[in-house]
C-alpha cells in the first residue's frame, strides 16, 4: 500500500504541476496579446490627409538646412502672422524675413528630429503640435542644442502646406554644459 500511495502521490504532484503550467503558459499568453492590443491601440494611426501635413511640415524643415534663408522663407506665406517665445508679439513675415536673413549669417542648424504629438486637418487647413531637437552650430563651429515644442498653423495653396502661423511656447537650450529651462537665462 505504501508503494501504491507514493506512485500515486507522484503521479498526482506530476499533474498539479503540469496543470499549473499550462494555466501559467495561458496567463502567460493572455498578457503578452493584452500587452500587444494596448501597444496597438495607443500607436498612433495617421489618415492620409495628416500625413500629408506631416509632410509638409519635414519639407521646410529640411528647407531650413539649406544655406540660404530663401528655401524656408518660401514656406511663410504672405499673410503669415506668428508668435515665438522671444517675441513681446506676434509678427508678421516681414519681421521672419528680417530675423531668419540674420541668423543665417551666424550659424547653420546641422542635424533635428520632428516628432508629432497631434495633427489635425480640416481641408486646405490645419495645425500641428509637435516636439523638436536640434543642433545649430555657429560660425566658429561651437554647437548648441535646443529641444521644444511647436504649434504651426497652415494653409495648404497650390498644392503646398505654407506656414500661416506658428507659435513656440519655450525652448530649452544646452550649450557647453549650461542648461537654460526658460530658454532666456543662462546658468
Amino acid at each position: 500500500h505504501i508503494t501504491f500511495l507514493s506512485n500515486h502521490l507522484i503521479k498526482n504532484n506530476y499533474l498539479f504541476k503540469e496543470a499549473m503550467m499550462q494555466k501559467l503558459l495561458g496567463f502567460s499568453f493572455s498578457i503578452l496579446f493584452l500587452f500587444l492590443f494596448v501597444s496597438n491601440i495607443s500607436a498612433q494611426q495617421w489618415t492620409e490627409a495628416q500625413k500629408d501635413v506631416w509632410a509638409g511640415v519635414n519639407a521646410y524643415w529640411e528647407a531650413g538646412m539649406s544655406d540660404d534663408p530663401s528655401g524656408i522663407l518660401s514656406y511663410f506665406d504672405e499673410s503669415y502672422f506668428g508668435w515665438n517665445y522671444e517675441s513681446d508679439a506676434p509678427a508678421p513675415q516681414s519681421h521672419v524675413v528680417k530675423s531668419m536673413t540674420y541668423w543665417y549669417t551666424k550659424g547653420k542648424t546641422k542635424l533635428y528630429t520632428l516628432t508629432p504629438a497631434r495633427i489635425w486637418v480640416n481641408g486646405d487647413f490645419a495645425y500641428v503640435h509637435y516636439y523638436y531637437y536640434m543642433v545649430n552650430e555657429s560660425n566658429e563651429g561651437k554647437p548648441m542644442a535646443e529641444r521644444g515644442r511647436w504649434t504651426d498653423i497652415l494653409m495648404k495653396k497650390d498644392g503646398k502646406w505654407m506656414l500661416v502661423e506658428f507659435l513656440q511656447p519655450n525652448q530649452w537650450t544646452t550649450q557647453a554644459g549650461l542648461v537654460s529651462t526658460d530658454g532666456k537665462s543662462e546658468v
